[in-house]
């Protein structure tokens, strides 16, 4: 009966709305660290001191990213309504010409979109004209395995000659 008592006064309400401040808390840090992670690019553990803070978030940063920081960090907000969003600093700091630029894309990737793209066109020209029903036969499509049949190139001397033309202009 003892027992029984005891587990009853855990279980109660007022023990769950005892632990509500607690996870209120701990909520509450875990969002501070990741708006930290995202200003700073790094989160500070509080049990060690900052000589060895400063030490571990080094050995983590990446090289590229350690040569490659921006050495003027200050700018002016001239903004009274809006907050510059976070990193904008970092980014101006990279200076006036800087640019930002997205990566080529190697020859492999080109060579594969084209393969693929002629195919789907040769494939949409061999089945153009044949009702629906023929085309697409009731497929279950947890099974579909894709094909990897390619049609005849030279099925169409025109068609051909336009793929070929297009990806010379490309």
């Amino acid at each position: 009966r003892h027992h029984f008592q005891k587990w009853s006064k855990i279980n109660s309400p007022l023990c769950l709305e005892d632990l509500r401040p607690l996870t209120l808390y701990r909520s509450s840090i875990y969002k501070h660290k990741k708006d930290l992670q995202l200003e700073y690019g790094f989160q500070v553990n509080i049990s060690m001191d900052k000589y060895d803070n400063a030490k571990l978030t080094f050995l983590k940063m990446p090289l590229t990213k350690y040569f490659n920081r921006p050495h003027q960090m200050k700018y002016h907000n001239l903004c009274k309504n809006l907050k510059p969003p976070h990193g904008v600093g970092s980014l101006l700091g990279l200076g006036l010409k800087f640019c930002i630029q997205p990566p080529t894309p190697s020859p492999d990737i080109l060579d594969k979109s084209f393969d693929r793209f002629f195919r789907d066109v040769r494939l949409r020209y061999h089945f153009t004209g044949i009702p629906d029903e023929i085309q697409e036969p009731m497929v279950d499509k947890k099974i579909y395995v894709k094909s990897t049949w390619d049609p005849k190139r030279q099925e169409n001397e025109g068609l051909e000659t336009n793929l070929h033309n297009f990806r010379r202009e490309l």
